[in-house]
């Protein structure tokens, strides 16, 4: 599944990060909850539990009471509208 551009900044680089650098990813993260929440609640749900918990397919299933391909679905949606607010937002 491609991530959105803010999704992949913030999962990559944790490990050597200067102090900036984790400032600026904290910012990213904040910026990133603050659109997920303009999602549809169970869109918004799947992204939040995927992106910024990093709950699995089958984890996110289980607690949405979904099947994975379901989720799959959802998180794709969310990640496309993701992408238009974010465009919106510039």
């Amino acid at each position: 599944m491609e991530r959105s551009g803010i999704v992949e900044a913030i999962a990559t680089g944790h490990e050597e990060s200067t102090p900036s650098q984790k400032a600026i990813r904290n910012e990213e993260t904040v910026q990133l909850t603050e659109m997920i929440q303009e999602l549809p609640p169970d869109q918004s749900r799947a992204v939040y539990m995927r992106h910024i918990e990093g709950k699995t397919l089958s984890e996110i299933a289980s607690e949405l009471d979904r099947s994975t391909q379901a989720v799959a679905s959802l998180l794709k949606r969310g990640l496309e509208q993701l992408r238009q607010i974010k465009k919106f937002h510039e």
